[in-house]
This record gives C-alpha cells, sequence and structure tokens, in this order.
C-alpha cells in the first residue's frame, strides 16, 4: 500500500508515546494508531515490529474506545497470516474477553470488532483446545461466558430488527 514505506519512520515517532512513564490515554491513542498502520497493511514486513504493540497492551484502558482498532487490527492479521499471532494468543484472548466482557463495549466498539472477536475466541477454543486451557489462566473459561453472553446479545437485537 502506500503507507508500507512510511511505516518504520511512523512508528519511529510513535515510540517515545508507547512508553510506560506516558499517560495510559495517549499511550492508547498510539498503540491504536499502530493498530490502523496494521490494519492497513497487514502484511507489512514490518509486522514483527507492530504487533507486539497493540497485542502486549490489550486491553486498552486508557482510551477504551481504541480497543475496536485494536481488535480489527488482529482481526485483519488473522485473515492473512494467522500464524503470526501465535506468539500473543493469550494476551489476546485475556484482552478480547476483558474488552467483550466491559459493560461500555457496545458503546466502544463497533459490531464487526465485537463479532470477530467473539468468533476469533470461539474458533480458537475449538482449533486449539489444549493451549487455550493450559496458557490462558481463567481467560478461556471467562471468554466463554463472554462469548454466550454477547451471542445473547446478538441474537435479541436480530429478533428486534426481525419484528420491525
Amino acid at each position: 500500500t502506500t503507507m508500507q514505506p512510511y511505516i518504520a519512520q511512523v512508528l519511529t515517532g510513535l515510540e517515545p508515546l508507547l512508553g510506560e512513564e506516558e499517560e495510559e490515554e495517549t499511550k492508547d491513542n498510539a498503540v491504536g494508531a499502530v493498530a490502523r498502520i496494521i490494519q492497513s497493511c497487514p502484511t507489512s514486513p514490518q509486522l514483527p515490529q507492530l504487533l507486539p504493540v497493540v497485542c502486549e497492551n490489550l486491553p486498552l484502558s486508557g482510551d477504551e474506545a481504541e480497543n475496536d482498532a485494536a481488535i480489527m487490527a488482529v482481526l485483519a492479521v488473522y485473515a492473512v497470516s494467522p500464524q503470526a499471532l501465535n506468539p500473543f494468543l493469550g494476551k489476546i484472548v485475556e484482552g478480547f474477553t476483558a474488552v467483550l466482557a466491559s459493560d461500555d463495549a457496545p458503546k466502544n466498539l463497533q459490531p464487526p470488532a465485537i463479532q470477530g472477536a467473539v468468533q476469533l475466541i470461539a474458533a480458537l477454543r475449538r482449533d486449539f483446545p489444549e493451549p487455550m486451557a493450559a496458557g490462558g489462566g481463567d481467560a478461556p473459561s471467562r471468554a466463554a461466558g463472554v462469548v454466550v453472553k454477547q451471542c445473547a446479545g446478538f441474537m435479541m437485537s436480530f429478533e428486534h430488527v426481525k419484528r420491525s
């Protein structure tokens, strides 16, 4: 894409905003910017430098609206190169579960992010039951409850639309 030649330069500019001493909201905005870069270039050669910035900061709590961009970035990578997510699966499941379980999820996430996160958690639980049970603490069992809750919410919304 046209962004490709500038990714390294943009990441260098964002690095100071990603430090531990930075305000949470500022850091989350920088993570959101990296997530948007990933969305626009999910096959970038710089993906090994970009992906940890997003995955290791999940869930974003300073600016929770940036979780939408983070989820969509992970889903974009999963669509083209799922193996790139392997080192981060536990953190992704924990982060997605926390974001989806939040009472603010409907306000902070667009429907595609919610659906994609629910589907990814369900697929990971189905395809990798042992690692998911072993490596995620209580996240996999919490994820199952969140998936059920979110699916029930989708069904209620769907029923409302059908009746209208």
